[in-house]
């Protein structure tokens, strides 16, 4: 997702938070995100994003002020996320919760949401069924099924027969495994063997290696972002580009990560949502 478009709707939340608290002189709004760790880039960008729209903006609206209380989960820990949330209600008695870039941490404070009624505006966390486990959550990303589904009939209407899923081991993986599968195989297309990945896997030779023995047409591949999904990548380049086989995906060449991928990029497909750009200046 990019900056812009993160401003644009951090904008449109903090809008709709502080109209809807109008008895309140300040809203509080907790921002839980990964601030430290290999994930820390999705809580940076969250930050600049709040600050550059404050700084353009004002921190005020409507006469209310915004004032935003982060906290850092340090990535994909559902116990953490939850104690976070509980102290930005209990102690800090925030207005109103926003952030999580992980779905396990956002699921983990969804029956604390509901049981406290606290309106909760998700930035990320974009395995599709999030937003049922609450009435009280918002989201303003997207849905993993929005970016899998496209790549799987693009696959099939492209030549590709045969392909290997190669996912991350938690639950937006599960849901760009399946929403995939279905596309790809009701335009008759083959999955050979769908893999699961540990998040913690810094080394994606063995899993790459089973691929590349099954001599599919492709591999389609979902990643978490920042150094998982480099090393996905980088690792196709050298052990199956050179033997023919395509890599398919999703998110996984954010302009964020590109630098870092660097010419290992070149030839892979994904497919993802672009941002619309304003006409005026």
């Amino acid at each position: 997702m990019t900056f812009r478009l993160r401003i644009a709707r951090l904008g449109l939340a903090l809008v709709v938070a502080a109209t809807a608290a109008a008895h309140a002189d300040t809203v509080k709004v907790g921002a839980i995100a990964s601030s430290s760790g290999p994930f820390a880039r999705w809580g940076e960008q969250f930050k600049q994003a709040i600050e550059v729209f404050q700084k353009q903006h004002g921190k005020t609206v409507n006469g209310h002020t915004i004032e935003v209380i982060y906290r850092d989960d340090g990535g994909p820990d559902p116990a953490r996320a939850k104690q976070l949330a509980e102290e930005l209600i209990l102690r800090e008695h925030v207005n109103f919760l926003a952030g999580f870039v992980f779905t396990p941490n956002a699921l983990a404070v969804a029956d604390l949401v509901t049981e406290t009624k606290m309106p909760t505006v998700i930035f990320n966390a974009a395995t599709a069924v999030v937003t049922r486990k609450s009435p009280y959550f918002v989201r303003t990303s997207h849905t993993i099924p929005q970016a899998a589904t496209p790549i799987g009939e693009w696959a099939a209407k492209n030549g590709i027969k045969r392909v290997v899923t190669a996912v991350s081991d938690y639950a937006p993986g599960y849901d760009a495994e399946a929403s995939f599968t279905k596309t790809f195989k009701a335009h008759g297309g083959q999955v050979l063997e769908s893999m699961r990945i540990p998040l913690s896997t810094t080394d994606f030779a063995p899993f790459f290696e089973r691929v590349l023995a099954q001599k599919p047409d492709a591999i389609f591949v979902f990643g978490p972002g920042g150094p998982p999904t480099v090393g996905m990548i980088n690792t196709w380049a050298t052990r199956l580009k050179p033997a023919g086989i395509r890599f398919l995906g999703t998110a996984e060449t954010q302009e964020i990560d590109l630098p870092r991928i660097g010419k290992a990029a070149l030839g892979v497909v994904t497919s993802f949502h672009l941002p619309r750009r304003s006409t005026t200046r």
